[in-house]
């Protein structure tokens, strides 16, 4: 098959459309993945760690690219943990 064309599953027919491995697609691939994991067992942890195998690798090369073409990118301010009023010592306190 000619590279950029995918096969429609359900007719087995080529189409014109590429899918593209992307992060956002590695991502949604390991929150369902964990989802089948969490309710069908460990049968499908393999498939988690390859698709974190995976994930890991396409960071490394957009990274890599990025510092050879001069537009390095610089890792994310840290996510605050937005939590629901403090830890419970800290509710306890506010009582007393």
């Amino acid at each position: 098959m000619a590279q950029g064309l995918s096969v429609d599953c359900h007719g087995m027919q080529p189409t014109s459309a590429p899918h593209f491995v992307t992060t956002e697609r590695l991502e949604n691939a390991m929150r369902v993945v964990a989802l089948l994991v969490e309710t069908a067992g460990d049968a499908y942890w393999p498939v988690l760690e390859r698709l974190e195998t995976e994930h890991a690798a396409l960071v490394s090369r957009q990274a890599r690219r990025d510092r050879y073409l001069g537009r390095e990118r610089f890792p994310a301010e840290p996510r605050q943990r937005v939590s629901g009023g403090g830890s419970r010592a800290d509710k306890r306190a506010a009582k007393r």
